[in-house]
């Protein structure tokens, strides 16, 4: 059986993921009548940076599929949930690029912060 903080660090963790998912969405909602409903993606770049670096890998690709769900959904026709525009497709193309890379940097920064932390210790 896991110790007891274990469980509490994967806790922590998944609410960090879950909670910025849900606060990027709500962000990114509430200021769609004043941006183009072709960006849907403005609040999930940070959110995953900031889960990435808060919670690790995981957190941040959790983030980053909340995101591409989102941008499918704005972006697909009504009714549909296939996204058939090619600049939409490639817009969805290079979220999920740089989704990848700001979660693997979030993850860098994560780590270094912990051998740093360590190290001072």
């Amino acid at each position: 059986m896991p110790p007891l903080s274990a469980d509490r660090d994967r806790l922590t963790r998944w609410a960090i993921a879950i909670g910025s998912a849900v606060l990027a969405c709500a962000l990114q909602w509430s200021v769609r009548s004043w941006t183009d409903a072709r960006v849907p993606f403005l609040f999930f770049l940070p959110a995953i940076l900031i889960a990435a670096a808060l919670a690790g890998r995981t957190a941040g690709l959790f983030v980053a599929a909340a995101g591409l769900a989102n941008g499918v959904y704005w972006l697909a026709p009504r009714g549909s949930l296939v996204v058939d525009q090619p600049g939409d497709q490639l817009s969805l193309a290079l979220y999920a690029l740089v989704a990848l890379l700001l979660a693997a940097f979030g993850t860098r920064l994560r780590s270094s912060s912990a051998r740093a932390s360590a190290a001072e210790q």
